[in-house]
């Protein structure tokens, strides 16, 4: 329980650190965050990983090299079949909603390294605190932004496109998992990982 308790804390460090504005956890308090994915997913995934790692251990102990390369190729294939199929499958039964924008901060941040080689890049970013009601329950949540800017400007231009009225009474539109609303992404929802339709 101790490793469970330090990887949670750290991830809420790497999530929350420097900003106002916390995530407010839509995972059980304590666990682990976790990507959500399903069974079918998980399996075409792991034969994605078996038909990469295979192939690449072969041709490293057999005399011709390279013979099984194309396998590890349909691997690569598995493994990016597997992570479309569960973005879609997963926020495609996300709900359309109306929400309040309670709270929302503005602030530069250096943005995901895809590799630590990779240099850091500053980026404008943003969290909000949205209230909004669900099938009768009442919800505040932060949704899940993944929209990041070069400049502030960019940033403020795009809040006029996608947040609506005054400073009082801020609307906008999200997207809640209906099995747990707190779970909640901002103005569009994933097609891709990463990405919004």
């Amino acid at each position: 329980m101790a490793i469970k308790s330090h990887i949670s804390d750290y991830q809420r460090q790497r999530r929350d650190g420097g900003w106002r504005i916390n995530t407010i956890p839509w995972w059980k308090a304590g666990d682990i965050q976790q990507s959500v994915s399903t069974l079918l997913s998980k399996c075409i995934g792991l034969l994605g990983f078996v038909f990469l790692l295979g192939p690449i251990a072969l041709t490293f102990t057999q005399v011709i090299p390279f013979e099984y390369l194309p396998w590890a190729i349909v691997g690569v294939l598995l493994l990016f079949v597997a992570t479309f199929f569960n973005t879609w499958d997963v926020y495609r039964k996300f709900v359309a909603l109306d929400a309040k924008v309670v709270d929302y901060e503005v602030r530069e941040v250096f943005a995901e390294r895809p590799s630590s080689n990779s240099p850091r890049i500053k980026v404008w970013a943003f969290r909000l605190v949205c209230d909004f009601t669900f099938e009768g329950k009442h919800y505040i949540a932060t949704p899940d932004v993944r929209e990041d800017f070069k400049t502030e400007r960019q940033l403020l231009a795009f809040f006029k496109q996608t947040i609506s009225g005054r400073d009082d009474n801020l609307r906008t539109r999200i997207f809640v998992d209906p099995k747990n609303p707190l779970h909640c992404v901002f103005h569009k929802r994933p097609i891709l990982p990463g990405n919004y339709a």
